[in-house]
């Protein structure tokens, strides 16, 4: 398992998870694609691609943000993304990443 992965509430947790994550992880693209909320919920199709250390391995994926608006406030944000892929890069499976 990753650092930075799990449920966080509050800013300080969140704050903690996202060091954790830009430590490990160097974004090298990232795109989003149409956003549109409905009914309070934002769905957002993208990808990315990313070098982890310490494997310095590359992982290029796709994932589906989720995002809960409330008064005008992110109240639930929620990442849909392959988690495997990205431990095994993290951890330096050679079988699943590029080399970077």
């Amino acid at each position: 398992m990753t650092p930075w992965a799990g449920s966080r509430t509050g800013p300080e947790e969140i704050r903690q998870s996202l060091t954790a994550f830009f430590s490990a992880v160097e974004p090298l693209a990232f795109e989003l694609g149409t956003m549109l909320e409905i009914d309070g919920q934002v769905p957002a199709p993208g990808r990315y691609t990313s070098r982890f250390h310490p494997s310095g391995q590359v992982l290029e994926s796709e994932m589906i943000l989720r995002l809960t608006v409330t008064d005008g406030l992110i109240t639930d944000y929620r990442v849909f993304e392959d988690s495997l892929g990205i431990t095994r890069t993290h951890l330096g499976d050679p079988l699943t990443s590029t080399p970077g």
